[in-house]
């Protein structure tokens, strides 16, 4: 059946993932949290289907499944605030799409990426950090773990791997920091240097991951 789902949502992002495909569509956008939503919903999605329609005496029916089924498909919309208008007044949303890769399972959106498998760091007795995660970065560059020890100050930064919107950032390699980091924040540095903002940042722990 057709049906349309309304969200109030104000984390400012709306993420279409396709499991089988491997591909997702990330699109954000400002909440504008003073003006008010049609319906108070942000996002909507919406998919056909065969519907509920009455006649011209008011008897309700189901549409033809073959009319109305033929393709299958959903619609995902980010739904803009209400504007009034005075003559020659505009009113504008904007709105950024990012194209990735991801892969069955979805844990997010951040500033840089959307989250496929959370990062978890581990310490080793080698006196290293293993690393491990996977994720769908926003723009080309360069993965950099940012180390901060135990009082918040930034003990170190590394460079980890090159990384692209084309491919599946599958994360799993040991790094060796400086003294004894307690938490990490991995960023995403574009092509020209500018940081992009994090992908996660967790604590450090002791023991396997698995």
């Amino acid at each position: 059946m057709a049906a349309e789902f309304w969200v109030d949502s104000t984390d400012g992002w709306l993420a279409v993932v396709d499991g089988n495909s491997r591909y997702a569509m990330v699109e954000r956008f400002q909440y504008q949290e003073l003006k008010p939503y049609p319906g108070k919903a942000s996002v909507i999605f919406w998919t056909n289907g065969p519907h509920l329609r009455l006649s011209s005496d008011g008897v309700a029916s189901v549409s033809d499944t073959s009319e109305s089924a033929s393709p299958f498909y959903m619609e995902a919309e980010i739904n803009s605030p209400m504007c009034r208008l005075r003559p020659g007044e505009a009113c504008q949303l904007e709105t950024d799409w990012f194209p990735t890769r991801t892969d069955s399972k979805f844990h997010g959106v951040t500033d840089a990426g959307l989250v496929t498998k959370p990062l978890r760091a581990v310490s080793l007795e080698n006196g290293k950090v293993r690393l491990a995660g996977s994720f769908g970065v926003f723009f080309p560059g360069r993965l950099v773990a940012h180390f901060y020890n135990e009082h918040g100050s930034s003990t170190e930064t590394l460079p980890l791997a090159e990384v692209s919107p084309t491919d599946l950032v599958v994360l799993d390699i040991e790094t060796a920091p400086q003294g004894k980091p307690t938490r990490i924040s991995l960023h995403l540095e574009d092509q020209v240097g500018l940081d992009r903002g994090a992908l996660q940042e967790v604590p450090i722990r002791t023991g396997e991951i698995r």
